[in-house]
């Protein structure tokens, strides 16, 4: 089952991914990408702001694609277009912690978790921990990492479709 995630809400809920930082995209993706491997599944994040918006080609994986809302149009009516035309909607897992965004996926009888509850299952598959464990903090990127990281986000705003 794939899932739909609400990218800036769920950053919110990763322990060391700030809100702040320029690179928190990039990081979230380095993360999701690490998850949805081993975990053997697919998804797509859905960021707000981007320019000029669309699909990272430069980010994006065959497990994860990256989707940036255009200027006027937020995350949130994006993944609840989604929402409403995926084909098989009860095999969309939709990862937020938004409540219309609930409201919508429920609606839909689409599956959902709590972006909090995904980050602690997310971290603690990556750590091999149990979810008592998930207070750790040594996954963050190296320096080095985060440089190449944000390279890259520059380039895919610039390279989106």
């Amino acid at each position: 089952m794939p899932f739909l995630i609400d990218g800036h809400n769920l950053i919110g809920k990763v322990s060391g991914i700030s809100m702040q930082s320029r690179d928190k995209e990039a990081q979230l993706v380095a993360l999701l990408r690490g998850y949805l491997m081993a975990a053997k599944k697919k998804g797509t994040v859905v960021f707000d702001g981007g320019i000029p918006g669309g699909t990272s080609r430069l980010m994006s994986t065959p497990n994860l694609k990256v989707v940036f809302a255009s200027a006027g149009v937020s995350a949130d009516e994006i993944i609840i277009d989604r929402i409403y035309k995926a084909q098989n909607p009860n095999g969309l897992i939709v990862i937020t912690s938004d409540n219309a965004i609930k409201r919508e996926a429920k609606h839909k009888r689409c599956q959902h978790r709590d972006a909090a509850q995904f980050a602690n299952e997310m971290v603690n598959h990556k750590l091999g921990l149990s979810s008592n464990a998930a207070k750790r903090d040594d996954f963050k990127l190296s320096k080095d990492e985060v440089a190449e990281w944000e390279a890259l986000f520059r380039q895919g705003r610039d390279g989106q479709e």
